[in-house]
């Protein structure tokens, strides 16, 4: 397209060039000022990387808008159920992007841990092995993989061999995604409910992951 108005108007392709390259520049620049963000950019250091790295800065934006787009989206499911609109995110989701934040180093866990690998004189690459020793007990964990489709589709795989599928099958409903599923005992629960309390005893466990109060 750009080749044939080049060739049919005589415009320099060097223009569409710099005005794509200025598009871009305010596009970064909009990131940047995102004031959900941490961290601050230069101008420099924003013209820079889209000069040198357009491609990277085109994939930054790109990715900025699908993060909007979620929180709007995340906010707007919220405000439907009449929560409370500070919801939105939650607060595992904050410690997760708090350790991120901080590349997984936290000085008052890391040094004593330090400490404590030198006292009982572990090397890399035998920390497991001196942990499990120390603890009477090699820990192991065990994984399932398991292979899903709609109930009306599953006759046609092997593995529904033996399967009740018809009225008398074991249909468990599920909703449309674990933030905004109204099952209170979901054991397979992988984020909370938006906007639920949750019963939190420092000193027991449950089968639920996510156990609601009350």
């Amino acid at each position: 397209m750009l080749l044939r108005l080049t060739e049919q108007f005589g415009i320099d392709a060097e223009f569409f060039a710099a005005q794509d390259t200025a598009r871009l520049v305010a596009d970064v620049r909009e990131v940047f000022a995102d004031d959900t963000l941490e961290g601050t950019f230069s101008a420099g250091q924003v013209d820079e990387l889209t000069t040198q790295l357009p491609e990277v800065a085109r994939t930054l934006v790109s990715l900025h808008r699908r993060y909007r787009e979620s929180i709007e989206t995340i906010v707007a499911l919220v405000s439907e159920q009449g929560l409370d609109r500070t919801a939105a995110q939650q607060s595992h989701e904050e410690i997760r992007d708090w350790f991120y934040r901080h590349r997984n180093h936290v000085a008052e866990l890391d040094v004593p841990a330090e400490n404590l690998a030198a006292q009982l004189r572990l090397v890399p690459g035998e920390v497991r092995a001196g942990l499990a020793a120390g603890l009477h007990g090699d820990p192991g964990k065990t994984f399932a993989i398991g292979l899903g489709c709609e109930l009306r589709h599953a006759r046609r795989l092997i593995y529904s061999n033996g399967l009740a599928l018809g009225a008398d099958a074991a249909v468990t409903p599920i909703g449309m995604g674990c933030k905004v599923c109204e099952r209170p005992a979901c054991p397979q629960r992988a984020f909370p409910a938006i906007g639920k309390t949750l019963r939190v005893d420092e000193h027991t466990s449950s089968l639920l992951p996510y156990p609601p109060l009350g």
